[in-house]
């Protein structure tokens, strides 16, 4: 059988076996098996080009491993062949809601002008392809949160901060970005920073008890990070004589004693 130019695709036993492996490829997904479930949707894909869904099971597969530029690849084939669908679809619909079916009576009169029960129905590509133009949309802010949550769990929190500072000025109403930012701002010890950013979170979110708890923690550290250094300004004066100067860094460090 040839197969006609375009995305229409008419290889009935190929679509078959693309579907075979697009469920196949599910589950490898679902296990984890990311390299299997890579190989077998790739094959779907080509042996059903006309199936977004392939391109965004494999979107899939790459944002969960990091590989980024892959994602965004297979994300705008998806876009492409979903939005292709929508339109074929509802040209089809249109074309089906066009017919008419005319009933007559036993004596040979028309007693009525029904529509094609088409009228109406959903274009089943349109899920797809909203879904492929929000994933696609959203990647920078995808990879963003990974890589600043991977330094954050690496302690490479000046690392972590940078990433976070990108990602809320693209998502600044995202209150768990700014959460996020501010728990790299804290592990930098950039403490006001900090308290800003989880203020802007709260804005969002009044009433979150992580939020709040977070909040009390980051003042109790400031406190204490401003006691050890005036603690440890104070001994270096008073080691060096400079009495005066010690006097003072201790009485900034008395309030906040315990």
């Amino acid at each position: 059988m040839v197969k006609s130019p375009g995305l229409i695709f008419e290889d009935t036993m190929a679509m078959q076996q693309a579907q075979q492996q697009l469920g196949q490829g599910f589950q490898l997904y679902n296990a984890k098996k990311f390299a299997q479930a890579e190989e077998v949707l790739r094959a779907s894909s080509e042996n059903n080009p006309s199936d977004p869904r392939a391109f965004i099971y494999l979107s899939n597969i790459y944002l969960q491993q990091g590989q980024w530029d892959q994602a965004k690849e297979v994300l705008e084939r998806a876009v492409i062949v979903a939005q292709a669908q929508v339109r074929i679809t509802a040209a089809q619909f249109e074309g089906q809601s066009k017919k008419q079916s005319i009933e007559y009576d036993d004596a040979g009169n028309q007693v009525r002008v029904a529509a094609d029960e088409s009228v109406g129905q959903t274009n089943p590509y349109t899920p797809f392809y909203q879904q492929a133009v929000d994933q696609l949309n959203n990647l920078p802010a995808s990879q963003l949160s990974s890589e600043g949550n991977t330094a954050l769990e690496n302690k490479d929190f000046e690392t972590a901060v940078a990433k976070f500072q990108e990602l809320v000025a693209l998502r600044s109403d995202n209150s768990d970005f700014l959460f996020n930012l501010a728990t790299a701002q804290g592990g930098a010890d950039l403490y006001n920073e900090a308290l800003e950013s989880i203020d802007k979170a709260l804005q969002l979110q009044p009433t979150d008890k992580e939020y709040i708890n977070f909040r009390e923690g980051l003042i109790e550290n400031r406190q204490k990070a401003v006691l050890d250094r005036a603690l440890a300004e104070g001994d270096k004066h008073f080691k060096e004589g400079n009495y005066t100067a010690a006097l003072k860094e201790y009485m900034v460090g008395l309030p906040l004693v315990p």
